[in-house]
Order: structure tokens, then sequence, then C-alpha cells
């Protein structure tokens, strides 16, 4: 029976996701269970910390056209991803 991870592993492989980028934590283990079931389509990228995980996906995105997809646990991952977010939106110095 199909879980709420394999669901939402499978509507990622169906957009053309093929890398998630992130940190597992107990609120994403079933995200990670359903990846792990699509390793032929989809893969998880393990980051060292979620700020990471941000310019991984913000990099993919750009260097490839396709979706940059991360994924976070919730306390202080939560807390770290929106830095990446912040720093991609900085304005550049000339």
């Amino acid at each position: 029976m199909a879980h709420i991870g394999d669901l939402i592993a499978e509507m990622l492989a169906q957009y053309g996701v093929e890398y998630v980028y992130g940190m597992p934590g107990g609120q994403t283990t079933a995200l990670h269970d359903g990846i792990s079931r699509r390793t032929d389509r989809i893969r998880h990228i393990l980051m060292r910390d979620e700020r990471n995980a941000a310019y991984a996906a913000d990099a993919y995105a750009r260097l490839t056209g396709k979706p940059g997809i991360c994924d976070v646990t919730v306390g202080p991952g939560a807390n770290l991803l929106p830095a990446g977010f912040w720093r991609r939106s900085m304005p550049r110095s000339r």
C-alpha cells in the first residue's frame, strides 16, 4: 500500500525532478522512503546543512533549467533553510 511519501516521490518524478537536496529528519522519513523506491528516476542528495540544500537546488535549477527541489525537517532545518533563500535574493555588489 502506498503512503504519502510514495505519492509525493511519484509526483516529483512525474514532474521530471531528478534530484532532491536536503537533510533527512523524522518528518521526512516517508519522503525519503518513497524516493529510495524510485532511484532509477529520482535521487536524494544528502547535504551538510539546510542552507546548502537551498544553494544546491538553486544552482541545479539555474544550470539545467529543471526544477531545483530541497527538503528539510522541522525545527532547526526550517530555521536554516530560509537563509539559503535570503542569500540568493540579496543584491550583488559590483
